[in-house]
């Protein structure tokens, strides 16, 4: 509950927009395991296929498809492929081949931090002799190796001394490029990262590239990098992480393992305080880090990784003291729902005592019609005892309906306190993450200091709510099925009391029919209520004006 509280407050500062895009990221992480799945079943179809291949040069193409796949994916499984495919290389006379299998080893040896080696494959080639395309993949690598090894060392400096070196060799290769060519979007927007004026003026560009993305390759996922860097240049920062969320996106749609979009996305969540959703982030890419085997990323994660630990630690010793203090309050709620309850079971017991007097009335007065029933005074003056009985047995189920509604209204009242005591204890954990965002420390570490409050709270409270109601109305799920179609029966999951829509419809037979109140009680939205509601009554065998009429009504003595 407190890092609900804490992620409400962080998504105060980001845009409803970009809200929603992590959702979409979200389901994306969460369906990780089926992205891998197809990736994994793809390999091992194109591995069948170079095996059964024998013509050197189709087979070179093979394994050179299957080690690019394998370049983002599986760096040990990389590196296995590229030897075999500068092995051909080398056998079938292509020294042009082998410079670009050479190339990408270099970019797989850095990814996983191997930066010597790296080095060492890309210092026979000469870059001045390269061919265009090949001059782009040499540069781009190398860019990527120094950037990793200023990652390791902990500077920046080289990186934009080495862009300087190569930015006007990138730029005479880049005025005979197609503008439909990806890297020439890469290469120009990496050329105007340094200049603010220069990467607003290829925005536009970039972006009208990626309007029809599906975001579900590597490539979408770097241009969806770039672009976002390039707004951040601009200080642009909503767009900046629209654009990183997207990459973070398409990385998970394709399995990529070697990325960084979401390791930045990991730790612009911590610095806004959204603790879970950091969590999750960086968690992810150390699970993709360490799939991968990249040692400089796992390094450089695992210290995220502890700021994140650290920062749930203090946030959770600077709300024990108050905890505890709503905790005892709860357990005299608890007390007083405990009394409540006892009344109600002795209204019962009264109850029941007054049923059994009727049942003996009844059989007195039975005997006596069969006594009198020679003589017209005697019916008469039988008929009017039994009248007045009728009026007593009148009388007494009416109180047994009043006492019925108090005994709802007693039910009622109980849990919205409970409900009220959840939501000031929302208040509450509010008011102790302003104090964590304001510095005070000290007041927070005087409000509180106890152990962890337990995420369990509501389902306790709801499952308290719905032992009661059913102690008190046991048949209510089988009475409000015969409200139902026979094919839209509601049968509860094994070990289940109520499902949600069962608890809203008790809510409104306790007489609580406002959806907002009821959305409040059970801390969902009032959408979400109207949904199930709506839902519920396209289901019903009565007409829908009824509905909620009947549902009060169920269990109601009949008068």
């Amino acid at each position: 509950m407190i890092l609900l509280i804490c992620a409400s407050i962080a998504a105060a500062q980001i845009s409803q927009a970009n809200l929603a895009l992590l959702d979409s990221l979200d389901t994306a992480l969460e369906q990780s395991g089926q992205y891998e799945a197809a990736k994994a079943a793809q390999l091992e179809r194109a591995t069948r296929h170079a095996a059964a291949i024998t013509e050197p040069e189709e087979k070179f193409w093979a394994i050179r498809n299957i080690l690019l796949d394998y370049s983002y994916y599986d760096s040990d499984s990389a590196l296995v492929y590229s030897c075999r495919a500068i092995d051909l290389a080398d056998r079938l006379g292509r020294n042009d081949w082998k410079t670009d299998m050479m190339i990408q080893r270099a970019y797989v040896l850095s990814a996983t931090g191997l930066l010597s080696e790296a080095w060492q494959c890309l210092s026979d080639i000469d870059m001045a002799t390269l061919p265009p395309r090949q001059f782009l993949q040499c540069a781009e690598t190398k860019l990527f190796i120094q950037t990793h090894s200023d990652l390791y060392m902990g500077a920046t400096s080289e990186i934009m001394q080495y862009t300087q070196a190569t930015d006007s060799l990138l730029g005479l290769y880049c005025k005979g490029m197609p503008q439909d060519d990806p890297d020439y979007y890469w290469i120009t927007g990496w050329r105007s990262l340094h200049h603010p004026d220069s990467a607003r003026a290829k925005i536009p560009q970039l972006e009208r590239f990626l309007e029809n993305s599906q975001y579900n390759t590597r490539q979408d996922a770097k241009l969806a990098w770039l672009l976002g860097a390039m707004y951040k240049a601009t200080g642009e920062q909503e767009l900046w992480l629209r654009n990183l969320i997207l990459s973070a996106i398409a990385d998970a749609r394709s399995s990529v393992k070697e990325i960084a979009s979401l390791e930045e996305l990991a730790e612009h969540m911590y610095d806004v305080g959204d603790l879970d959703h950091a969590n999750t982030y960086i968690n992810a890419a150390i699970r993709c880090a360490n799939d991968y085997k990249s040692r400089i990323r796992v390094g450089r994660l695992a210290e995220l990784q502890f700021r994140i630990s650290e920062a749930y630690q203090k946030q959770s010793q600077a709300q024990q003291r108050q905890i505890n203090r709503y905790l005892a309050g709860l357990i005299v709620i608890l007390l007083l729902l405990t009394a409540t309850l006892g009344v109600i079971m002795s209204q019962v017991v009264r109850i029941r005592r007054r049923e059994r007097q009727l049942a003996i009335a009844r059989d007195d007065l039975s005997k006596r019609v069969d006594e009198l029933q020679d003589a017209r005074e005697q019916l008469q003056a039988a008929n009017r005892s039994l009248s007045l009985l009728y009026a007593e047995s009148k009388e007494n189920a009416q109180e047994i309906a009043r006492t019925t509604e108090d005994k709802e209204r007693y039910i009622a009242d109980v849990f919205a306190i409970c409900s009220g005591y959840i939501d000031k204890l929302d208040e509450f954990r509010k008011k102790v993450n302003r104090l964590i965002i304001a510095g005070r420390f000290d007041e927070v570490h005087s409000l509180t200091k106890s152990p962890e409050l337990s995420h369990s709270e509501l389902k306790e409270l709801y499952s308290i709510f719905d032992r009661i109601f059913l102690q008190i109305y046991p048949d209510f799920v089988a009475d409000f099925n015969t409200l139902l179609l026979p094919e839209w029966q509601i049968e509860p999951r094994k070990g289940e009391s109520l499902n949600t829509e069962l608890r809203i419809y008790a809510l409104v037979r306790l007489g609580l029919n406002d959806s907002v109140k009821i959305a409040r009680f059970l801390h969902c939205s009032v959408q979400t209520v109207y949904n199930t509601r709506q839902r519920t009554r396209n289901k019903s065998a009565v007409p829908h004006k009824e509905f909620a009429q009947r549902v009060q009504n169920l269990g109601k003595p009949a008068i």
